[in-house]
């Protein structure tokens, strides 16, 4: 049955921002699927490669990553 919450760590705003938090250095998307379902990520839920391909455009969209060589994500400083 749907409701009308949805919990802060299952929203793409709250992923992309911990995306953005997370790329210290410059990564790819595997690498940071990877990552955020391992049990290092401090991350509540273990997003798919769907969500996580979405955090990013949404990050790419608002310029605080940008695309480095052919397969890395890197952060822009602010």
């Amino acid at each position: 049955m749907p409701h009308k919450h949805v919990r802060f760590c299952e929203s793409l705003l709250g992923l992309a921002g911990y995306i953005r938090a997370v790329l210290v250095e410059p990564m790819t998307i595997d690498g940071l699927y990877s990552f955020l379902n391992s049990s290092e990520s401090a991350w509540l839920i273990k997003p798919d490669f769907t969500e996580v391909v979405l955090a990013i455009d949404v990050l790419l969209i608002l310029k605080q990553v940008t695309l480095v060589g052919e397969n890395h994500i890197q952060r822009i400083s602010s």
